[in-house]
């Protein structure tokens, strides 16, 4: 019994933690009614230095990196810009961000589309080229049509995707082969004047 009622106490520090954080903003609140000029400056920091990440508030920085010389993304000005300059504290060239009802419409209308462009394409290219391994490669690297879609519009027998999968492995090969790689060689200021 005695280690049930004490286990539904609360912890003298997490109680004192409270306090200690309630008491701070009412500090804080009557601070900022009393010096409302004070404010933008703590605005102003806490959207330089302190802010979370930009997708958890509206008004944010995209901040490259935590250093104070790091420009954001979108309005170019600098941590220590955003301290200090005349503007207004918030990203005032912040893209809107999207709902994710939208992106979820966005995606299903591009699905839908596709699926209605390979309707019609599918099986005119198979009439053309046949149903083998290599029609199956041609139709995704080529035209987007993965082997789940065309198997959805036309019979795809299983030895036929083994096939599709070899034909897949050779065009990623003769991709990498043809790509033109640079060597670029960084000199440190010393070797460069050498």
């Amino acid at each position: 019994m005695e280690n049930t009622v004490t286990s539904e106490l609360p912890k003298p520090g997490v109680v004192a933690l409270h306090a200690v954080v309630g008491s701070s903003r009412q500090i804080a609140i009557e601070y900022f009614r009393e010096n409302p000029e004070a404010r933008d400056g703590v605005m102003k920091a806490y959207h330089a230095y302190n802010v979370p990440h930009f997708r958890c508030d509206p008004k944010a920085h995209n901040f490259g990196s935590s250093l104070r010389e790091s420009a954001c993304r979108w309005c170019g000005r600098t941590r220590e810009q955003v301290r200090w300059d005349e503007l207004p504290p918030e990203c005032a060239k912040r893209p809107p961000v999207p709902e994710i009802e939208d992106v979820i419409l966005g995606e299903e209308r591009k699905a839908f589309a596709l699926l209605a462009r390979a309707e019609k394409d599918v099986p005119k290219l198979v009439a053309k080229l046949g149903m083998n391994g290599e029609t199956l490669a041609v139709l995704h690297h080529t035209h987007g049509y993965d082997p789940e879609t065309v198997a959805s519009i036309v019979d795809v027998p299983p030895k036929i995707l083994v096939d599709y999968h070899g034909a897949m492995e050779t065009e990623r090969h003769r991709s990498r082969a043809s790509q033109v790689k640079e060597v670029i060689t960084v000199l440190s200021p010393l070797e460069a004047l050498a």
